[in-house]
């Protein structure tokens, strides 16, 4: 009991001076997961005043009235589509205690995806 108190506070110790403790840095992608549900349920819920211009790309685009009102809203919605599934896949891989469970396939799709649209998590 006082070992795990004292482990407490230690703890504590190192993540007002550093950030992050012994207990994160043992399971990084749990941590790093954890913290990415956080960040992208926050980016979900913020106002966003577009989406990636790659979206565009599969529009069409009228002549002088610019986008169709139904391509912008079909690429606003995909690009929600993409941060809910990148959301259900950092939540599976944060509770997940087998890495080799039948979601292997699903988290490396998950990490796939998230390299693919990194640079576009901002707004």
């Amino acid at each position: 009991m006082l070992h795990t108190i004292k482990r407490s506070f230690k703890y504590l110790y190192q993540k007002i001076r550093y950030g992050i403790c012994d207990k994160d840095v043992w399971n990084v992608d749990i941590y790093f997961a954890e913290k990415m549900v956080k960040a992208l349920k926050a980016f979900e819920r913020m106002k966003r005043h577009g989406y990636p211009v790659w979206l565009v790309n599969s529009a069409e685009l009228e002549g002088d009235e610019g986008l169709d009102i139904d391509n912008h809203n079909e690429c606003y919605y995909f690009w929600e589509a993409i941060i809910w599934r990148l959301i259900d896949g950092f939540e599976r891989i944060a509770n997940q205690f087998d890495i080799f469970s039948e979601d292997e396939e699903y988290n490396s799709n998950t990490m796939d995806l998230f390299v693919e649209v990194y640079s576009m998590l901002w707004d």
